[in-house]
């Protein structure tokens, strides 16, 4: 087996690395389930986004990937209709809970202020500020007229809607430089068949996926993975790397490697946890 980084931006890496994670959850949950992904989207007046909010339902709770709001929408309680929209609508479809991170310099009052709690900070990510991991388990009712919820959001319509977030945020904190890196294994056909998925900007790298098959555990693949994106990250000028892992999965690895647990989500999904580590790169 051969491990090779891309950091082309290739959803066919992603769709490989995530398969055999997929295939590992399944059989430790005993069911196979799919994300659902939706949002309500601001149009101009030419039918472009140009703010919004949307995210994706799994294992029971509804994930905030991104919102913003540009300049001349807010005010009104605009956002916070919104997100009362999704939030009636991941209830509806069999969510129980809702949760987003948000830097300091962003959106935690607000979101706090409409019944979310802060499970914790995540420090120095961005430098200089935190990033806030927030949950809300109760207390979902629509807010006045609810409002059209567009289903699996096209590439075009996030991408302008994180450019407008990007701009914002790069005015607190400067660019992100974000980048993507693909740590892929080849088996001896040259096929791909698992590998780690990495994000990194503002200081950071997030490993997002680490997936193997059968025939690749019990070798160090996974820890020759981890000491590659560790490797990248420093080289980066990264301060850390945090990840997410669930019960079902690989918590004593992580921990055996140094990271340690910042925030938990229970039943996530029903009967399970959502774990997630960090490790700082700089002591």
């Amino acid at each position: 087996m051969q491990i090779i980084l891309s950091t082309a931006e290739d959803p066919a890496h992603r769709n490989a690395i995530l398969a055999p994670l997929a295939a590992h959850n399944a059989a430790m949950r005993g069911v196979s389930e799919k994300s659902a992904s939706f949002g309500v989207i601001l149009r101009d007046a030419e039918g472009r986004a140009e703010g919004g909010m949307y995210g994706h339902l799994w294992g029971g709770w509804f994930k905030v990937d991104i919102a913003f709001l540009p300049a001349h929408r807010r005010g009104h309680r605009l956002g916070a209709r919104i997100l009362s929209t999704l939030e009636a609508t991941a209830v509806a479809r069999g969510a129980h809970g809702v949760w987003m991170q948000s830097f300091s310099f962003q959106a935690p009052g607000f979101y706090q202020k409409l019944g979310y709690r802060e499970i914790a900070q995540l420090a120095d990510r961005p430098p200089g500020f935190s990033d806030s991991f927030l949950i809300k388990t109760e207390g979902f009712a629509a807010e006045g007229a609810t409002l059209v919820v567009e289903e699996d959001v096209s590439k075009d319509d996030r991408d302008a809607i994180g450019a407008g977030l990007r701009a914002y945020s790069n005015a607190f904190a400067g660019g992100g430089n974000w980048s993507t890196q693909d740590f892929l294994v080849h088996d001896d056909a040259g096929a791909i068949i698992g590998g780690l998925h990495a994000r990194t900007g503002r200081g950071w790298m997030f490993i997002h996926l680490l997936g193997l098959p059968e025939q690749a555990r019990g070798q160090r693949v996974g820890t020759r993975l981890m000491d590659l994106a560790e490797a990248e990250a420093r080289r980066l000028g990264c301060l850390g790397v945090y990840l997410d892992t669930f019960s079902f999965q690989a918590r004593p690895f992580y921990e055996k490697r140094g990271y340690a647990v910042f925030a938990t989500i229970d039943d996530y999904p029903r009967g399970h946890q959502r774990f997630f580590l960090s490790k700082r790169l700089d002591r």
